[in-house]
């Protein structure tokens, strides 16, 4: 009665926590939505200043871009200049995009405005540098309608074209050189500068405005962060008692993959118990995919996967390689069956693995090719490598009811001189021995 008495409490009091912890995660989310947004006004914010201030910027360039086009034209009388102009002027148009631009901002009237009269300007600009430039076309003799049919339309004063062509010329520059022409070109920079100047002081106040209610905000975040914690370190204190320490040493176990004890109450005794199945249930079943992802499915033998693993592992150590293949295996596939082939490989296989001592590494890496890396062997134990081998060809001529089969064998030692790697060495080696007429073997070593 005591235990449900004190059940009940416990139930009780997590109830409350849970209420509490449910109000104060909600407040916790509406403040972290509100703080993000805010905080995304704020890049907002700042991605339209960055735009805005490029659509300025743009205005700008694009005026000196026709100044610089205009003169270029006037003073040299090169066609490509005049063709770059216009297609400013009637493709590009980036002065009219950057206004354009400028009118989607709800709260830049006044930048607007100061861009409109820059745009103003710089077409009034425009006027004299079209007239210009067609009073130029005169003075070089250059076809108006070769850069633009706008340009042809330009229609010159009876004065200017009673001009000689150099004096064409002469008064085509005056009139974008001039001191006219230079004030014009200030008030359109002054109206550039001032849509920027007051774009910034737009962008200032407005991110100060969602500066500071971010950071409200997340003092509040902060606030109910800490009144989780403390919700919820009572929790844990609570439950302490109750559940921490019981299971102290059973958690022990099972960090070490370890049966747990099944003395207890009933309960834990059953989960216990559940556990200990599972767990032996799953050891079993990783043995065997252990072993079947690193051992041949048909010779019980390593697999290439395994050989690769093996062959890094022993990277800098002193071993001997051998690599060997069953000579005309094909053959002996395609006159007796695949069936009989299996059987040769096994047979191959067994007498491989019975060979060699536990700790050399016996793998099957191909169809009929096997490789032996043989531990702790230099040039120095060659003989114990032949004698090995010995024994191997020596158990392979036994008759029984499966096809005599013969071996070739490359052997080489990682501490052998010359290019390549230990495992090119020991191929290097192998189809010496194949050259040679095949069942028998060839050391490295002897061939450098």
């Amino acid at each position: 009665m005591e235990t449900k008495k004190g059940g009940a409490k416990i139930t009780s009091i997590y109830i409350w926590f849970m209420i509490f912890l449910v109000i104060a995660s909600v407040l916790l989310i509406y403040c972290s939505f509100r703080a993000e947004k805010s905080i995304g006004r704020m890049q907002e914010v700042t991605n339209e200043y960055i735009a805005g201030q490029s659509a300025i910027n743009e205005m700008r360039e694009a005026s000196d871009f026709l100044t610089e086009k205009s003169r270029s034209f006037i003073s040299t009388g090169d066609i490509e200049d005049g063709k770059m102009y216009y297609k400013e002027i009637e493709v590009d148009k980036r002065r009219e995009k950057s206004l354009e631009t400028m009118a989607g901002y709800e709260h830049e009237e006044e930048i607007y405005q100061s861009l409109k009269d820059a745009l103003d300007e710089s077409n009034s600009l425009a006027e004299i540098e079209c007239y210009a430039m067609r009073l130029a076309c005169e003075g070089y003799s250059v076809d108006p309608s070769d850069i633009s049919e706008d340009l042809a339309q330009v229609r010159l004063t009876a004065a200017d074209r009673a001009l000689s062509k150099s004096e064409q010329r002469i008064k085509a520059r005056g009139m974008v050189f001039d001191n006219n022409y230079d004030t014009m070109k200030d008030d359109i920079i002054t109206d550039v500068l001032g849509s920027l100047e007051k774009l910034l002081d737009g962008t200032h106040d407005e991110q100060v405005e969602a500066y500071e209610k971010t950071v409200a905000l997340t003092r509040t975040e902060h606030a109910m962060i800490v009144l989780i914690l403390i919700c919820m370190l009572a929790m844990v204190l609570l439950t302490a008692r109750k559940l921490i320490v019981p299971m102290r040493r059973s958690t022990g176990y099972i960090q070490n993959n370890e049966l747990l004890p099944t003395a207890g109450a009933r309960e834990y005794a059953y989960l216990a118990q559940t556990y200990n199945s599972m767990l032996e249930k799953t050891m079993k079943h990783h043995e065997e995919l252990s072993y079947e992802a690193t051992h041949d499915e048909l010779t019980g033998l390593y697999n290439r996967k395994m050989f690769e693993a093996k062959r890094e592992e022993l990277a800098d150590t002193d071993i001997a390689m051998l690599i060997i293949d069953i000579d005309r295996f094909k053959e002996v596939n395609d006159e007796n069956g695949h069936e009989i082939g299996d059987r040769v490989l096994k047979k191959v296989a067994d007498i491989l693995a019975s060979s060699f001592r536990l700790e050399d590494a016996v793998c099957r890496i191909g169809g009929d090719e096997f490789c032996v890396m043989m531990m702790q062997m230099t040039p120095e134990l060659k003989h114990v490598a032949k004698a090995k081998i010995d024994r191997v060809m020596d158990r392979l001529i036994v008759p029984d009811e499966l096809p005599k089969v013969t071996l070739s064998i490359g052997v080489a030692f990682s501490a052998d001189e010359g290019e390549g790697d230990l495992f090119a060495k020991a191929d290097a080696a192998l189809y010496a021995t194949k050259n040679a007429g095949r069942d028998g073997y060839t050391f490295y070593c002897d061939m450098v």
